[in-house]
């Protein structure tokens, strides 16, 4: 059980020296640069070495994407269209008596995630990274919404209101293992034209004129 232990706390990121993290992260970067990040692409790149194992631990990757054509944020950087939170609460249980458990524990904001451009050649997107808190019940929660910027938008997109698909992922635990969110997606939501149409006057003013239907009509005035 002690050599077990030893092997397990030998691959986490905080276990590495300095020159181990600086080697394993510049080959990380080379890895994140060109394509979006999957399981087997990370599953190659920590069987290579046990740094590089141990780096990826416990890591949490994502991203934001949105076609090229619908434009982008007019700021310096893409990655300000995006503001993203990470939070970890650890379960503290109580005994309340009476066969009655209660969680006191709360949710603390942790470091804010590492963001980067990841780009393509057809898509903008934003690439994420972040450590899990904890492990096992203990959970992580993502949060991750529009900034509050102005968009140049192309000429091509209707009228609308930008959103996110989805609105985000459930809380989720961690026991080490590497996690990979699918890409939220920047959409258009058009507005609904039916929605917006609204009589100006007082509805009894529109009433006065709509024509009695033949459902509607006095049994005098309806053949025999």
């Amino acid at each position: 059980m002690d050599s077990y232990r030893v092997a397990a706390e030998a691959r986490t990121f905080r276990s590495l020296s300095a020159d181990e993290r600086h080697q394993a992260l510049r080959q990380l970067e080379d890895l994140i640069k060109p394509d979006p990040i999957t399981h087997r692409s990370l599953s190659a790149f920590a069987s290579q070495s046990d740094s590089r194992a141990a780096v990826l631990a416990g890591g949490v990757w994502g991203g934001v994407r949105w076609p090229k054509a619908l434009g982008r944020p007019k700021t310096t950087s893409i990655t300000e269209a995006i503001d993203i939170v990470h939070e970890y609460r650890r379960v503290e249980l109580i005994d309340e008596g009476g066969g009655r458990v209660k969680d006191i524990g709360l949710w603390k904001i942790q470091p804010r995630p590492s963001l980067w451009d990841a780009s393509t050649d057809s898509h903008f997107r934003i690439g994420f990274f972040f450590f899990a808190g904890g492990g096992g019940i203990h959970p992580n929660r993502l949060t991750v919404t529009l900034a509050h910027v102005s968009w140049q938008l192309s000429v091509l997109v209707g009228h609308g209101t930008l959103s996110l698909d989805p609105h985000g992922y459930a809380p989720f635990g961690n026991l080490g293992e590497r996690v990979v969110l699918p890409d939220f997606e920047i959409r258009v939501q058009p507005y609904s034209v039916g929605r917006s149409i609204r009589p100006l006057g007082p509805l009894k003013d529109a009433e006065a004129f709509r024509q009695p239907d033949i459902a509607s009509a006095s049994p005098s005035c309806q053949s025999t």
